[in-house]
């Protein structure tokens, strides 16, 4: 094999390294991209569990404050007895 058949086949090698460089930047600038969509969605849907969550939360202490209600008035406490001993 000759020095120009060498630097031939070198040169060959080399463009198509770098063709493939170019290609795995370009994928990693892809996936960049996507990474940053699915951050950008988790932080959506973490807000949304917190505003459930919260949700939740208020409507058991409501649910609680009912029931304590219900019971009171099943019980015959309903702030009655207390005015009339006064």
């Amino acid at each position: 094999m000759t020095i120009d058949e060498r630097l031939e086949k070198l040169t060959e090698r080399h463009e198509a390294l770098t063709l493939t460089v170019e290609n795995l930047e370009h994928r990693l600038e892809q996936q960049a991209a996507n990474i940053d969509k699915l951050i950008a969605a988790q932080a959506k849907t973490d807000r949304r569990i917190d505003r459930f969550y919260t949700a939740t939360l208020r409507l058991g202490a409501d649910l609680a404050s009912r029931l304590q209600k219900l019971e009171d008035l099943r019980d015959g406490d309903d702030g009655e007895e207390s005015e009339k001993g006064q």
